[in-house]
């Protein structure tokens, strides 16, 4: 071990067994006297002293990333996706601005990056930097443009729609539920309260909570008599929109980010208003813990029940879509939407068909698809089918929707 003296005083904290030391904080052009010490047996033994001269090493400048590009196929309505190429030898972090404003939390080594967050049919000037020594070079800008909502087939017209532009839900389209159990046959875990759906900024938003302690959902919860410790919301418009045969539309963002959403389950879906058979699922989604591979969050299920059996020929048909080039629900706004006419029921998502029943493929078509639906839209904590959340779950959960549309013939 060795000691290590700067104009004659002990440089504490500075010893070590490496035989050199740089001598840090001192004025540039300042004359300075060194010496270095080793002990033995209690007895230490000084080097000669040696005048020396503190000089500043200049700064290394980085060089800006060049060929700042968008990549088509990782470009959505929501993100887009951009490369560049690095500087020579340079092995540091990025950092990202939109607008000229630095997006927080999308810093990283990699090449490239996906900006998320975004409004469709937007265009957004892009600049990636590279910092060395707190210096930092921003690329040159680069403007690129999201992708545009893809509008309904001209033969479909608007009768209508939510775009969620007021300060609060509009009870003349929808019904909240609140204070309600809702759920409890699929052994969901959470109180639907009118608190945990709001709407701001052009949005509908439905909150999943996890509580610090039980809040009682109602005074006949049977399920739950000493209260539960999750929250959520639940809409629909029973007597208010009821309908046989259209198109509906959804345009949202959902919380199932792959590995800390276990227990989550979005969905938008179609009731018969006799309570009698049929159920079109227009969107659901499950999230997924760390552990699950099967769940992933790129994955649509579209799904029409006959009743809830399962026996042949009736019970339900059902149909993952996976969204492509690595997008994720929960990357931005998305349009789930779904044609239903008599003897056929088409889904879409993002304007792309990706699944249809018919006479043909269902039996029971008729039966079950030929009067009166309304719509539901709700996040569903827990259940049967999505399993109960972890330690790894994120909470708050948001279910964001942009706008809900009606169309007919």
């Amino acid at each position: 071990m060795y000691k290590h003296y700067l104009n004659g005083r002990f440089v504490a904290g500075a010893s070590d067994p490496t035989t050199g030391e740089t001598f840090s904080g001192l004025p540039s052009g300042s004359i300075h006297t060194v010496q270095v010490s080793a002990t033995i047996s209690g007895v230490e033994y000084k080097s000669a002293v040696v005048t020396m001269k503190a000089t500043r090493t200049p700064p290394i400048t980085p060089v800006p990333p060049t060929n700042l590009r968008p990549v088509a196929s990782g470009t959505t309505q929501t993100a887009i996706r951009v490369e560049w190429d690095a500087p020579a030898g340079y092995t540091g972090s990025y950092k990202h601005y939109v607008n000229g404003v630095h997006v927080a939390g999308q810093d990283d080594a990699t090449k490239g990056e996906t900006i998320t967050g975004l409004a469709p049919n937007t265009s957004y000037n892009i600049q990636v930097s590279a910092t060395i020594g707190g210096i930092e070079k921003k690329s040159a800008v680069l403007t690129a443009k999201t992708n545009a909502v893809p509008p309904a087939p001209p033969a479909w017209k608007l009768y209508w729609a939510d775009e969620f532009n007021g300060a609060a839900v509009d009870t003349t389209k929808w019904n909240v539920l609140d204070n309600s159990t809702y759920g409890d046959g699929n052994d969901e875990l959470a109180c639907l309260q009118d608190e945990n759906v709001s709407v701001a900024n052009g949005k509908l938003t439905i909150t999943a909570q996890k509580l610090p302690a039980p809040v009682l959902c109602n005074s006949n919860d049977g399920r739950f008599p000493n209260g539960r410790l999750y929250t959520s919301g639940h809409l629909n418009t029973l007597g208010k929109l009821e309908t046989t045969y259209g198109r509906f539309e959804m345009s949202a963002k959902l919380p199932v980010q792959q590995g800390t959403s276990k227990g989550l389950w979005p969905a938008f879906w179609m009731r018969p208003v006799d309570r009698g058979v049929g159920e079109i699922d227009i969107m659901e989604a499950l999230g997924s813990s760390k552990a699950e591979t099967h769940v992933r969050a790129n994955e649509v299920h579209q799904t029409i029940h006959y009743d809830y059996g399962f026996s042949a020929p009736h019970g339900m048909q059902d149909h993952e879509y996976v969204l492509p080039n690595g997008r994720t629900m929960a990357d931005g706004f998305h349009q789930y939407a779904v044609e239903w006419e008599p003897g056929v029921i088409r889904w879409y998502v993002d304007g792309v068909k990706t699944y249809e029943r018919n006479r043909t493929t269902t039996s029971w078509m008729d039966e079950s698809f030929s009067r009166n639906f309304f719509l539901r839209l709700n996040m569903a904590v827990g259940g049967g089918w999505p399993g109960s959340p972890d330690a790894d779950t994120q909470f708050p959960a948001l279910m964001e929707v942009d706008y809900v549309r009606a169309y007919k013939r």
